[in-house]
């Protein structure tokens, strides 16, 4: 990931792009980039209990928001989303992960 996103950072070098305006960009791509790479991941859930878990802890972290501070901050964060995130996205799928040798089993990763 670093690496991607220091060439995506470096070829701004030059081109008078002011330090807030390539911080926004850089941050869109990276955003891409995590996304694109997240697809890539095996499935973390192997069972109801786990997948049961993480939705319990989702609802807990989020149980004091509101439907229109919800809205509201997502709004603001799509707002500061640029094209870049697309680029980003693109890459991050041509990411590699890892992957079991000789069709072994995935291990169980939460429980």
């Amino acid at each position: 990931m670093n690496e991607n996103v220091g060439q995506f950072r470096n070829s701004f070098a030059g081109s008078g792009t002011s330090q807030s305006e390539l911080a926004r960009r850089v941050r869109s791509y990276t955003i891409g980039w995590l996304e694109g790479a997240l697809e890539k991941l095996p499935n973390i859930a192997n069972d109801e209990g786990s997948d049961k878990k993480i939705k319990n802890y989702i609802d807990n972290e989020f149980k004091n928001i509101d439907r229109e501070t919800f809205k509201k901050q997502l709004k603001e964060a799509m707002g500061a989303i640029t094209d870049d995130y697309e680029k980003g996205m693109k890459k991050g799928r041509q990411v590699s992960v890892s992957r079991p040798v000789s069709g072994t089993k995935d291990v169980k990763r939460i429980g």
